[in-house]
């Protein structure tokens, strides 16, 4: 089977079949009618020959801090979405939290031409990030961070910690935030700036927790026994709004009577327990699609820097009053 048999079969020019496998302009009804014949034959394009006439791999790096996210994962889904559409293949780096491995990684798809692009799924920036990342010379966008400069997906973290922190802290004379390390801008330092702005200048507590259960359950331990007067508290993420959740629950404390809770983030956790989390949704699905539509656009239409911001959506459920 060739690209000339697959034209024949799918009543397509050989030149249309060419763009299709090379992830140019093709028609959505000519697509649907190439994709289908590929599928039906089990054609397989070599990707060899591929990139030797095209000079390009088909394959996108996909750096991410950590494998064991929901969100991540809803992001990655999207991004694959997109990509397997048009022919590409992703390789995923997982670097577990450690900005060596993420830097080590940005210079391996760099240097070695492995790759077509690179989207960063971005947490903390070092100095040494800047300086590499201005050096790539490959379509790049980040995902999940604003960064001044490059081409971004990223949330409305600000105004979704906002809207959520206002249920939150409704008829609340002791507010309190549990969040994340200040350095990562989106989680840390944006969640607890749209708290703040909720707040109004008046006066909270507030305690700083990793990223998982474990350390929303230890963190909202720490508050509680330092501030036991506190009657809502806001969570930068939903698995520490889960954690702290179970806290109040294993010390006696009734959520939403006597602590009001809510989060950022809007993953399926919030939904298994009980009661069920009051949740700022992000669209981190529609994210990775937009991340993925980004860097093809940039594949295809050379340097530019485009920002694109995701929308949210708050939803009120068991845990405010």
């Amino acid at each position: 089977m060739q690209i000339k048999d697959i034209a024949a079969l799918a009543g397509v020019g050989h030149s249309t079949v060419s763009r299709y496998l090379n992830g140019g302009y093709v028609s959505e009804e000519k697509r649907e009618r190439i994709r289908k014949v590929i599928e039906e034959t089990g054609y397989v394009p070599s990707k060899q020959a591929q990139s030797l006439r095209s000079k390009v791999t088909r394959q996108i790096g996909v750096i991410i801090p950590k494998l064991n996210s929901d969100s991540i994962s809803r992001m990655i889904s999207g991004v694959s979405s997109v990509l397997n559409g048009r022919g590409y293949y992703l390789l995923l780096a997982n670097v577990d939290n450690d900005e060596r491995a993420e830097l080590k990684y940005l210079n391996l798809f760099t240097g070695s031409k492995i790759v077509d692009g690179i989207i960063l799924v971005g947490s903390v920036f070092t100095p040494e990030h800047e300086r590499i990342m201005r050096d790539i010379d490959l379509p790049f966008v980040i995902l999940a961070q604003c960064h001044e400069g490059f081409s971004c997906v990223y949330h409305n973290n600000v105004a979704a910690a906002e809207g959520i922190a206002r249920e939150v802290i409704k008829g609340a004379a002791h507010p309190a935030v549990i969040g994340t390390r200040p350095d990562d801008l989106s989680t840390g330092r944006d969640r607890r700036e749209g708290f703040t702005r909720a707040v109004c200048g008046g006066q909270f507590n507030e305690e700083v927790s990793n990223y998982n259960m474990s350390g929303g359950f230890e963190a909202c331990k720490r508050l509680m026994e330092a501030h036991p007067e506190t009657d809502a508290i806001f969570c930068a993420t939903d698995h520490i709004a889960v954690g702290a959740l179970e806290y109040l629950k294993s010390s006696g404390k009734r959520v939403p009577q006597d602590v009001s809770l809510g989060c950022v983030g809007g993953t399926e956790i919030i939904d298994v327990c009980s009661p069920k989390i009051s949740c700022a949704n992000l669209d981190y699905f529609g994210s990775g699609c937009a991340a993925a539509k980004l860097l093809l656009e940039k594949i295809e239409g050379g340097a530019f820097v485009r920002q694109v911001q995701t929308s949210f959506e708050i939803e009120i459920k068991q845990t405010t009053r």
